[in-house]
């Protein structure tokens, strides 16, 4: 039977991945591109002020997040994690409170980006970035919540080397974030040669 077990998780293993590869870019990244094309048009002429997509929130929420997730899922697979609800809801807890300092932040620093075009005021996509970032802040806190659980995780090569490269993708996401200033407009990724 253990056998049939590990058989079936090195087979369903690349699915999952692909899985999250997929759900990443979906909620990092389809999902917002519609909200917006819905809400401001792909294709017509801009006013000068409009702030539309930025470099930095593509490269973070389009490839960095993706990456996050496949590192966090490696960890939870390698390590034979079991889901537990209690740690699910501490985790959501977690991500829910992060979600708020992080746009908490931008509003008082009054940035402009196309999910809060004002401070203080968010639209479609905005919402669904509250709703979304809470939903990856969940994902990325709960192996920590493991290790708090099991310190021992600590002891396996596994467990060093997701921490590695968690640091070096947290690290570039938010130094991405760090240089996307006030969200300052994208003009090379433009639909129009000059939508601005």
């Amino acid at each position: 039977m253990a056998r049939k077990v590990i058989i079936f998780s090195a087979m369903i293993k690349p699915f999952l991945f692909i899985l999250v590869i997929i759900a990443s870019w979906f909620n990092n990244f389809l999902i917002p591109l519609i909200i917006y094309a819905k809400e401001f048009s792909l294709f017509k002429k801009r006013e000068k002020d409009f702030v539309g997509i930025c470099t930095s929130g593509l490269i973070m929420d389009g490839f960095l997040a993706m990456l996050i997730n496949i590192v966090i899922l490696n960890f939870l697979l390698e390590t034979g994690s079991v889901v537990n609800l209690a740690n699910v809801e501490i985790a959501t807890i977690a991500g829910f409170i992060s979600m708020i300092c992080a746009h908490l932040f931008m509003a008082l620093r009054k940035w402009r980006v196309w999910i809060m075009p004002q401070p203080w005021r968010w639209n479609a996509g905005g919402y669904w970035h509250m709703f979304s970032m809470t939903i990856q802040m969940a994902f990325c806190f709960y192996p920590f919540i493991l290790l708090i659980e099991s310190p021992q995780l600590l002891n396996e090569r596994i467990t060093q080397a997701s921490i590695i490269l968690e640091i070096i993708f947290v690290s570039l996401f938010l130094f991405v974030f760090w240089l996307g200033g006030k969200g300052q407009p994208n003009k090379k990724l433009s639909f129009l040669s000059n939508p601005w």
